[in-house]
Parts: C-alpha cells; sequence; structure tokens
C-alpha cells in the first residue's frame, strides 16, 4: 500500500517485538478491508482475544501532511454483506474470502 507521507508510512508499518500490533509507541492503524485510517485509544491494549473490538478515531485527513483520505467503504462493506444475507459480526465464517481483505473494492 502506497502511503501519503513516510512518516505515516513509517508509523503504519513500526514493528514492535515486545508489544506485536498492540503497541503504544504506535498508535496508527489502516484498515486496508474497509479503506480507513485511525489511531488506537486506550481499550486497544487490553488484549481479550483474537475476536476483541477496540476502540479508534478514524482521520479524514493525515495528521502529519494534511493529505484527505479517500472516503471509507465501511458503509457499504456492510451494506455489500447484508445484500448477500451475511451478518458479518454474527456469522464472520460465512464472510467470502474476497471480503475478508480489500478485494472486493480494490479490483
Amino acid at each position: 500500500m502506497d502511503h501519503c507521507c513516510e512518516t505515516l508510512k513509517d508509523n503504519l508499518e513500526y514493528k514492535c517485538e515486545q508489544h506485536n500490533n498492540n503497541c503504544p509507541d504506535s498508535p496508527f492503524t489502516y484498515s486496508p478491508k474497509v479503506r480507513e485510517w485511525s489511531i488506537k485509544l486506550g481499550d486497544y491494549w487490553e488484549y481479550n482475544g483474537p475476536n476483541t473490538l477496540h476502540t479508534v478515531l478514524n482521520f479524514k485527513f493525515c495528521p502529519f501532511c494534511g493529505y484527505k483520505f479517500p472516503e471509507s467503504l465501511r458503509d457499504k462493506y456492510f451494506d455489500d454483506l447484508e445484500a448477500l444475507g451475511i451478518d458479518s459480526l454474527m456469522e464472520p465464517e460465512k464472510v467470502p474470502e474476497e471480503y475478508r481483505s480489500d478485494k472486493w473494492w480494490n479490483k
């Protein structure tokens, strides 16, 4: 994935050996599945299992260079799955493979 600036890229690609992907030194995240850039909030570091939902704050602009990010696809993602008769939160095993990544929109 190409990012708008090196500072954002460095923050998103930061790897912490101590905390893995839940490092407080790297609070930025990108979700390619729904095309969202976010910052992890306090409860993110409370690990409660692999399917734990955490609080994030989405950005519309890069906090480093001011670039305007493309619109989130979250609503379209859930609308598409609903049209397929799938409740992705209750039946994650029924989500088609292309909807498990950015393949459904990044063709």
